[in-house]
This record gives C-alpha cells, structure tokens and sequence, in this order.
C-alpha cells in the first residue's frame, strides 16, 4: 500500500495530473469571465497543455499566466475577430433559415461556412500559442491548416463542441454533467486536440524559427 501512495508511484502520478487537468480547467473559465479576456485565455490554455508531459513543463499556474499576459494582445484582437466574423455567420443563417421562399436554401451553404469557420478557429489560439507572428499571418495559417488537414480539423471541431452536441440532444443530460463541464472539459478537450495539433505542427517547429509558412 505504501508504494502505490508514493509519490513516485503511477497512481499517485495519476492523481497528480487530474488534479492538474482540473486546476487548470477551473483558471481557465476564471479567466474567461470578463468574455474579451476568452482569446487570452484559451492561448494561456494550450500554451500549458502543449508543455504537460513534456521537458518544458514546469510551475501550471505561473505558465498560464505567463501566456496569458505574453499573449494578451494578440489574442484579444484575434478573439474580437473571430467573434465578429462568427456572429455574423450565425445571424445570418437564422436570417436565412427562417425565410418562408427560396432564400431559405441560402442557408445551406451557410452551414458549411460555418463549420470551415469553425474549424479554423479552432487552429487559430493553439498557433499563436506556439508560434509568434503576426495577427493575419496567424488567421490565415489557421485557414490553411483547416483545409490541408481537413479530417482532423473535423474531429477537432467535434471534441470542442461535445458541450454542444450534449445539449442539443438532451438538455437534461447536459445539465446532469455540469459538474464535469466546469471541473474537466475545457482543459481536457484542449489536452485531446494537442495531440492532434502535436503531429500537425511537428513540421514547423524549428530551433532558429518559429514561424509556419
């Protein structure tokens, strides 16, 4: 019994990083409370998760805020971005949607821009949390990563919207997981896709660069 309490032990290793998954879960919808703060955030995020397991994993909470502050910028002119092009999306496929002549079909492709917008935003904070460049630079590798890597850029985008799916499907299953919602997901979600986004990158990663082309 000893040994599996050690701290050395795997169990204990286990126990470790779930707590480390948790803690980072609850910091990161801290953070994004103030909503404008939700691009910072989730770069400050990724930035962590792409460290844990690795040589450069060190102090959680002083890494994420460390990305958070370094990536501030960036992120929050990113976020505004993608919120905007998002809304706008989303309008007017309702707009569509709910038109009773042949416009109505306006909202079929509608659908599809959707989820390729989707798909690259979700590339967008994970890549300026690994590779510093510029504000388009970063918009428009996340669209090409999207495209070239589409049957990942998929499974993404579905881990990302599980929350979603959940709700769409049962309300009353949602609520019934709000614990794990808020205990888990987010950083869980962000820990699954780098290890998609890991062979994605491994690419670009250069000692003298870091910047994708």
């Amino acid at each position: 019994m000893n040994g599996i309490f050690s701290p050395d032990s795997k169990f204990m290793q286990l126990l470790n990083r779930i707590a480390d998954i948790m803690i980072l879960n609850i910091i990161y919808l801290i953070t994004c409370i103030p909503l404008f703060t939700i691009g910072a955030a989730t770069t400050a995020l990724y930035s962590v998760c792409f460290k844990l397991g690795t040589e450069d994993e060190g102090s959680l909470l002083s890494g994420y805020f460390r990305a958070f502050r370094d990536n501030f910028k960036q992120a929050t002119i990113l976020w505004l971005i993608l919120f905007v092009l998002g809304f706008n999306i989303v309008f007017y496929f309702f707009y569509f949607f709910n038109m009773q002549n042949a416009l109505h079909y306006v909202c079929v492709p509608l659908v599809t821009l959707l989820l390729l917008f989707a798909m690259a935003a979700s590339y967008t904070f994970p890549l300026l949390s690994q590779f510093q460049n510029t504000v388009p630079k970063t918009l428009r590798n996340a669209a090409i990563f999207c495209i070239a890597f589409l049957p990942r850029s998929f499974v993404i985008v579905v881990i990302n919207l599980i929350p979603v799916i959940v709700f769409a499907v049962s309300p009353y299953h949602f609520l019934m997981a709000s614990i794990f919602w808020f205990a888990f997901f987010f950083s869980l979600a962000a820990l699954l896709n780098v290890k998609i986004l890991r062979k994605i990158f491994s690419p670009y990663y250069d000692e003298e660069s870091s910047d994708p082309e």
